[in-house]
Parts: C-alpha cells; sequence; structure tokens
C-alpha cells in the first residue's frame, strides 16, 4: 500500500491538534488526567490511522498481522477523498435521494442517516470477513469502507429496475416506489395512514374481497390516477381503529404509519425487547434500543450504560501503553 499525505490531510492534522489543545485538553486536565495528559495520545491516533489519517505501512506496531478498517464519505481514491460530507450528500451522491419522495413533491430527507449506518454494518462485516481471510493468508489489510457506496448497495432493487430498462425514474417511479396501487401507502379517514404491501395477486385479491370490493381485482398494476383515486377513497371511509378490526386477521400486508412513541407500544416490539431500561442503577429511567441480534446462544445484553464525557480517558490511554 502506498498512502500519501496530501496538503489537506496535514491541514487537518494540525487542526485536530490545535482543537485538541485548546479544547480538549484542558477538560481532560481538569476532569480526568490531573496533570497527566500526553501529547503521545494524539501521535499514537496519527499513527494508528484514528483521525482519518494515513497509517504506517506495518499497520503502526502490529505489523502487517493486523486488519485496518476506516470509513471515509467518498472512498481513498482521488478524486473525491479530501470532500467533506455528511450522509445526507453521500445518499445523494449515491442516486438514493431522487427516488425518494412523493411523486411530484421533490426528494425527501430520510429519517435514518441510511449511508453512515450502512457504512458502519460494512465496516464490521468487512473486519470479519479480513479476520477469516486471515487464518488463511496469516496477513492483515487495509479495508477502505466509503459511505457513497454503503448507501449504493442495498439500492441494489431501483439500479437493477434501471439497468433492465434502461430509463431513470423518479419519485414513484417503480413498483416498490409507489408506481402501483398494491404497494402504497393511503391516507385514512381520521388523517393518519396505512400502508399495503400486496405486491402478489393472492394477498391483492385477498384485500380486495376483504374490503368488499371486486372491481379493482384485476388492476393491481393499473398505475392510473383513477385506481390510486377509487383506492384511496375506500380508505378515507375508515378510521385507523376500525380498519385495525377489520384487517388485523387477515392475510393482507397491512401496517398502520406509527409514530415513535406507538412504535414503542407495539406488543410484537415489546415481546422482543426491543427498547429497554437502563440495567444501571444510578441511571434508572434511561432507556435504550435492545439488542437487535438474537443468538440462541451467545445472548446479547446491556450491562453498562453510555459513558459521561471523558469517563474512560485514562483507561484508553493505559491500553495503549502511555502512562
Amino acid at each position: 500500500m502506498d498512502f500519501l499525505w496530501s496538503e489537506v490531510q496535514l491541514a487537518f492534522k494540525e487542526s485536530v491538534r490545535k482543537f485538541a489543545e485548546e479544547e480538549i485538553s484542558p477538560r481532560t486536565l481538569e476532569r480526568d488526567l490531573k496533570d497527566e495528559f500526553h501529547w503521545q495520545a494524539w501521535e499514537k491516533a496519527v499513527e494508528f490511522g484514528l483521525l482519518g489519517l494515513p497509517i504506517p505501512e506495518e499497520y503502526g506496531r502490529g505489523g502487517r498481522y493486523i486488519n485496518y478498517c476506516s470509513i471515509f464519505g467518498f472512498g481513498q481514491n482521488d478524486l473525491y477523498r479530501d470532500r467533506g460530507s455528511h450522509d445526507i450528500n453521500c445518499v445523494a451522491i449515491a442516486g438514493l435521494l431522487s427516488v425518494t419522495g412523493r411523486k411530484g413533491e421533490g426528494p425527501g430527507i430520510l429519517e435514518t442517516q441510511l449511508g453512515d449506518i450502512a457504512a458502519g454494518i460494512m465496516g464490521a462485516y468487512s473486519i470479519l470477513v479480513a479476520v477469516l481471510a486471515r487464518q488463511k493468508t496469516g496477513e492483515g489489510q487495509y479495508i477502505n469502507v466509503s459511505m457513497m457506496d454503503s448507501a449504493i448497495g442495498p439500492n441494489s432493487v431501483s439500479f437493477f429496475e434501471y439497468f433492465l430498462r434502461g430509463k431513470v425514474f423518479g419519485q414513484g417511479g417503480y413498483r416498490l416506489l409507489g408506481t402501483f396501487p398494491c404497494y402504497n401507502i393511503y391516507e385514512m379517514k381520521d388523517g393518519r395512514y396505512i400502508t399495503i404491501g400486496t405486491l402478489e395477486p393472492k394477498f391483492w385479491s385477498r384485500l380486495c374481497h376483504v374490503l368488499n370490493r371486486y372491481d379493482p381485482i384485476d388492476k393491481q398494476y393499473d398505475a392510473s390516477d383513477a385506481v390510486f383515486s377509487e383506492v384511496q377513497d375506500i380508505f378515507l371511509s375508515k378510521t385507523r381503529k376500525e380498519w385495525n378490526g377489520l384487517l388485523e386477521s387477515e392475510e393482507v400486508c397491512y401496517a398502520p404509519v406509527l409514530n415513535l412513541q406507538e412504535a414503542t407500544e407495539v406488543p410484537q416490539v415489546r415481546a422482543r425487547n426491543m427498547f429497554i431500561n437502563t440495567p444501571i442503577p444510578e441511571k434508572t429511567g434511561i432507556k435504550h434500543i435492545g439488542i437487535v441480534l438474537r443468538f440462541s446462544s451467545t445472548i446479547g445484553r446491556i450491562i453498562l450504560p453510555s459513558p459521561d464525557v471523558g469517563q474512560n480517558t485514562v483507561e484508553i490511554l493505559r491500553e495503549i501503553d502511555i502512562q
């Protein structure tokens, strides 16, 4: 590998050092280290590439056995390497924002930072792959994860539609973005919304039978405004409570659109402990999202609360041999 220090990266290194000296160091001295703060910490951070800077050919102290992963907005290639970005910029470049939002209303901002989260997942996944590869080769490697790439990856169906048809589409432009009445969001009588995901004919047919409306059965993939208006008028006839009572026991692939508070109260969400209280006496009452991954043997659990600012500074410095 050939890591080059660009002028931008050198300037960034100096700005980090200046920020640490003026903002972090005084607070760290006051809260934790009691005059034991060392610039070695920042030198080690640079050495290990923890500040987004290049790392030595031998990966710091561990030689070529270490797997090293860095996450950038657009990757380490020359073109966008030094370009500043946040999640919204990366998903925009990835083409993802162009297909969000309702037809004719322009793109919408994603509620979840998909580029950030996907890049974190890809980073963790890639490190595990590198560990498996090291078992065969005996060597570690550098892994470059891009938020832009990570946003493109999950959008594979949209790109497949584009490659297959050779036509660019926007909001509501293909079947999983609201093109058809069988996979869409509708307003209800009380101003709330309901989702319908009846892509398969059996689900759409069953929905029409439950609604006692048989004329739309053959219009599952009719994208005309007339069909949309017809289905919308049907859902405007009842409140969410009424629709839940009618559809809950039916196989019609429906769900109401819930707000965050309502999501925490769903019986299935509660049964899976997706929101839990901090199991630490002094932090009681603070809720956390629960463990997403479920293993049959190595069951995950939260044993520590989120740390206070500077709480683990001394511990971390000692782990990297800074006394």
